[in-house]
């Protein structure tokens, strides 16, 4: 698959002023509850899309009805939704190089940095989208949580703390973050977090702060530490076309589900953002303590990161990455690039996906884009 940039008469900004064609109503599979913020964001796209089109493009979302999370990828690119959220991490078999960056998540702390350059990175890498085409759906963006935390039954402020401890983790490359400083890593679905540290099972879990409210951690955690392990879930993409559909579409249609895909992990990522730091500040009122780590552990769990890297390489070049550590090296390099674009920049949706149309999208997807 060869990239396309968008020649000099093209642009996402341009008028969206549609030929005739006949309505249709899409459908959109978010694979999230009503009220979640992945679901928010479904939301957000369908309605730039339809704002954008005209109203010739309608959706009728179908969250937890139409195709769950494990069942989304086959289900977008069978068409049994037309537009559904995929998490790349549930389908590691089909997606080996957009994966390599999931497990980079820890590189980077702010959530905003990391959804553009993770959009960024996937946009310009020609076996990540060769990933998509393969599976028949368009890559759209992807959004990004807030830093991981640890919400716990007990305190965790230094490196020893974690010694002994049972802690509920996201991935492998969190899993080796706390064996490394001695503790035991289960990886559990989301949907058992709550019950495993409720039952004593595991004394706490690596989430972001909104899962306080979430899945209600809010209700059974007495402590909560920010600063370590850091990272995100920086590979949630919200709005994946079937490839068929898409091939339908008029240009100013594409163009519209475009733009909209900006907007989407926009709203989604600062949906984030907000909801955790509103979680924190309930738990705070409720009594949780809420604890800074200490600068050692701090310290001690970035000099991980350093390290892991080798190690996330070796990975994936065993599971048929190519370049593993050229890549990475690349990666860290827009994570620092998007940690400088996007300081100042006002946490609102409208702010931030005007910024990522126009330093991404715009200059990175022109007409010709997955055709």
């Amino acid at each position: 698959m060869t990239i396309h940039r968008l020649s000099g008469a093209v642009a996402l900004a341009a008028c969206f002023a549609v030929t005739p064609a006949l309505a249709r109503d899409l459908s959109m599979a978010p694979g999230f509850a009503p009220g979640s913020i992945v679901n928010q964001g479904a939301e957000s796209f369908a309605n730039k899309v339809t704002e954008l089109t005209g109203g010739e493009i309608t959706f009728t979302i179908h969250p937890l009805t139409l195709l769950s999370v494990p069942q989304m990828l086959n289900g977008v690119r069978d068409g049994v939704a037309d537009v559904g959220t995929i998490l790349p991490m549930v389908f590691a078999a089909q997606f080996a190089d957009v994966n390599l960056i999931s497990d980079l998540a820890m590189l980077g702390t702010y959530a905003p940095a990391m959804a553009g350059a993770t959009t960024e990175y996937i946009l310009t890498c020609e076996p990540c989208l060769d990933e998509y085409e393969k599976n028949n759906v368009v890559y759209l963006g992807s959004g990004s949580t807030p830093e991981y935390g640890i919400q716990s039954t007990k305190p965790f402020v230094s490196p020893d703390d974690l010694r002994g401890s049972k802690l509920r983790s996201p991935n492998a490359t969190f899993n080796r973050w706390i064996e490394h400083f001695g503790g035991v890593a289960l990886t559990l679905p989301g949907n058992e977090i709550f019950e495993a540290v409720k039952q004593g099972v595991v004394d706490g879990a690596l989430l972001s702060s909104g899962e306080l409210r979430n899945i209600r951690m809010i209700d059974i955690v007495k402590d909560v530490t920010v600063g370590v392990p850091g990272g995100t879930y920086n590979t949630i993409n919200i709005a994946n076309v079937n490839r068929d559909l898409w091939h339908e579409l008029t240009p100013e249609q594409r163009r519209a589900m475009i733009a909209a895909g900006a907007h989407a992990i926009a709203e989604t990522t600062v949906g984030y953002m907000k909801d955790g730091a509103a979680a924190l500040e309930a738990a705070r009122a409720q009594g949780i303590e809420v604890h800074e780590a200490s600068p050692e552990f701090v310290a001690a769990s970035q000099e991980f990161v350093k390290q892991d890297l080798a190690k996330i390489a070796s990975l994936a070049s065993d599971r048929g990455v190519e370049d593993a550590e050229a890549k990475i090296a690349r990666f860290s390099e827009l994570v620092a690039k998007w940690q400088g674009l996007t300081e100042g920049v006002e946490l609102s949706a409208e702010a931030l996906g005007e910024l990522y149309r126009k330093e991404i999208f715009e200059p990175l997807i022109g007409d010709d884009y997955a055709m």
